[in-house]
């Protein structure tokens, strides 16, 4: 029988600690630099500027967020002027 590891000393707990971190200090760079985005919109961005062209569902896939959340998102950003969204010529999905 193996041993019983607490969850506090799990890799699993150390992954969604670290991530955590990862999240506050971005949060922390956001607001230090007056930016006026939030923490998501500042993840999509970066996705979208790192990778022009991509659908939705695949900005959804790389930063792990619901679609439809992510949909609205897409509409403010869009009505902010931060982001251009176009229909893909391979069907009606829209392009970032």
């Amino acid at each position: 029988m193996k041993e019983h590891i607490p969850y506090t000393d799990s890799i699993v707990f150390a992954a969604e600690y670290m991530v955590r971190a990862c999240r506050e200090y971005a949060k922390k760079a956001i607001k230090d630099n007056n930016l006026p985005l939030n923490y998501e919109e500042y993840l999509i961005l970066d996705v979208v500027c790192a990778n022009p062209g991509l659908i939705q569902m695949e900005i959804a896939k790389k930063i792990f967020m619901q679609r439809s959340y992510l949909s609205k998102l897409l509409t403010a950003l869009e009505e902010q002027n931060y982001i251009k969204r176009e229909q893909s010529m391979k069907g009606k999905r829209q392009v970032v």
